[in-house]
């Protein structure tokens, strides 16, 4: 077993399904016997083991460390107890599938359970189909098949290809897989390999001869430590790749790399791939011809440039993701404008530039800020919105420019918004009362009003017709509120409010009383919907909070008062 353990490769998984690396094998200092062997093991759960790696020696009382990790990550291990898991063989395939000769779970299709009744009276449970849903589980038929969480940490030595040469798509995510053979070994057991799902399995960077794969179209390698080698490296094996995840990557080197081959790549996956620059960094991927779909969230990207010196430049991007990054301000996106031109669909939230915004707000800004867009976050732009967001936006910097005296300070905010003069004439006749200045800039909007239709949701009230209200877009929110408790009868201290316009999926929570109808961009047509707080449900989750919090609190005392009798024994 000693022989069988690579320290910083090695995966194992404990009886209760934790698993973690081997950092360490060998004689522990605290241990009775002297000369026994242990794996340390660095637990993916940092709260799973009971130390740093350190421990009390037990023969000179002085602080010996075998490796490094959280307060509590570390654990050593009799290496009677390391399960290093199992490997991938035709045995496990078949285990979790049922062949048609089994014994049928629901006989005369009964299952052998019952359902209580509200009179308390047991009902049979019924299972109609179990043959013919069975009949199409076959492995020898199937194309698809998952084993996530199955403890697989090796390829097997047997010839899978007879039994199982129809499967196009797997999912091994979650697994104990350590290394790049055992991987590649499994992808050539299985020639229709097409889909492949090795997420969260440790595998690290590639260090093997370079293998083509031109059946592989989608790979998951989202959480598998590996880096920019391994991304080159997919690049010239794999030409056929049509979409590649490699989320948690380590990508900061990438700017060191040629990352050309992807020829076919549509979908990209880089969040959290520690990626800085845009010019450097992301603009290795604009030379990818086909490229759709691009997620950049959680990477402390600042920008997207607006020149560059490549005549094609990310030429088929449709969808760009930047939630989570490091975005600042309005104008550090215009590279969107000034560049990526076919964007149709953009993910941007959770940045600094939004963290003072309403989703209302960011969402108007964005609609007209970005002309070419169909959807933002998830939800698709009606052209009436698109409309009304234009409209908002104009009337929103032509406010600004009349409080500005300076000429120089006004070019400046009209520099800042290129957008905006282009938004003004096309909605020239639309806006309520336009003022030109001598640079042809708007001074003075009157403010705007919309028509909204307030509608109940409340048990007591869902029954009453809907009211249509025509509200000045700087009503606050509290004022909306103490309107809808009128007309329905709710308490406003029980009362929450959402809007949303035609079509939307997801309504937009009015969450502060303060905060006016035009900071969450509610516009003419939009639909407001008021519900009633459960006050049970709201008590519960405050009271799991508080649970949540003091059980942290403790956790944390705990780990001082570890860390401070380990100082005193130390000492003495």
């Amino acid at each position: 077993m000693e022989d069988a353990l690579v320290a910083g490769e090695t995966r194992i998984r404990d009886v209760d399904g934790f698993c973690g690396t081997v950092v360490y094998v060998g004689p522990v200092a605290s241990a009775k016997n002297p000369d026994e062997i242990y794996a340390g093991i660095r637990w993916d759960d940092p709260s799973r083991g009971k130390h740093d790696g350190s421990v009390i020696c037990r023969r000179t009382n002085a602080l010996v460390r075998h490796f490094s990790c959280g307060a509590t990550q570390g654990s050593f291990l009799r290496l009677h107890k390391v399960d290093t898991g199992i490997a991938l063989t035709s045995a496990l395939l078949r285990s979790k599938y049922v062949d048609m000769d089994a014994p049928v779970v629901a006989p005369n299709n009964l299952l052998p359970h019952t359902a209580r009744t509200s009179s308390g009276r047991a009902k049979p449970i019924e299972f109609v189909g179990e043959m013919m849903i069975r009949g199409r589980q076959q492995l020898e038929d199937i194309d698809t098949i998952s084993l996530r969480r199955e403890g697989i940490s090796k390829a097997s030595d047997e010839d899978l290809q007879a039994d199982f040469g129809n499967i196009r798509n797997i999912d091994i995510a979650g697994n104990l897989l350590s290394n790049w053979p055992e991987v590649l070994k499994i992808m050539n057991q299985f020639p229709l390999l097409n889909n492949f799902n090795v997420a969260y399995n440790r595998i690290g960077d590639i260090d093997v001869p370079l293998e083509h794969f031109d059946h592989i179209m989608v790979l998951n390698l989202n959480s598998c430590s590996i880096g920019t080698k391994t991304m080159q490296w997919l690049g010239q094996s794999m030409p056929n790749l049509e979409a590649l995840c490699i989320a948690n990557a380590n990508l900061s080197d990438l700017e060191s790399y040629d990352v050309g081959g992807f020829d076919n790549l549509k979908s990209l996956d880089c969040s959290s791939c520690q990626l800085s620059s845009w010019e450097k960094q992301v603009g290795k991927f604009a030379i990818f011809p086909k490229l759709e779909q691009l997620s950049l969230d959680e990477n402390p990207l600042v920008s997207i440039p607006t020149t560059t010196d490549r005549s094609s430049y990310f030429p088929s991007l449709l969808s760009l993701q930047i939630a989570g990054t490091a975005v600042q301000s309005w104008t550090d996106l215009e590279g969107i404008n000034q560049l990526l031109t076919t964007i149709k669909s953009l993910r941007l939230k959770n940045t600094p530039l939004t963290s003072s915004m309403g989703q209302g707000e960011t969402r108007f800004l964005a609609i007209a800020r970005f002309p070419s867009l169909e959807y933002f976050n998830g939800s698709v732009i009606a052209k009436h919105e698109k409309q009304e967001a234009e409209r908002r936006y104009v009337s929103l910097v032509a406010n600004l420019l009349s409080r500005m005296e300076e000429e120089g300070a006004k070019e400046k905010l009209v520099s800042e918004h290129p957008n905006y003069l282009v938004l003004l004439e096309k909605h020239k006749n639309m806006v309520i009362s336009t003022a030109k200045n001598q640079n042809g800039a708007g001074t003075n909007l009157a403010s705007s009003v919309c028509n909204v239709t307030i509608r109940s949701l409340a048990v007591s009230s869902c029954d009453m017709e809907p009211i249509i209200r025509r509200l000045p877009d700087s009503l606050p929110v509290g004022r909306l509120k103490a309107l809808c408790g009128r007309a329905f009868g709710l308490d406003v201290d029980l009362m929450t409010l959402h809007f949303r316009v035609e079509r939307d999926a997801f309504p937009a929570e009015l969450d502060n009383d303060d905060n006016t109808l035009n900071y969450y961009g509610v516009c003419d047509g939009a639909e407001i919907l008021m519900n009633e707080v459960d006050a049970e449900a709201r008590e519960l989750e405050a009271r799991r909070l508080k649970e949540e919090q003091e059980r942290k609190i403790v956790e944390q005392e705990n780990e001082v008062t570890a860390m401070q009798e380990l100082q005193k024994k130390n000492k003495s």
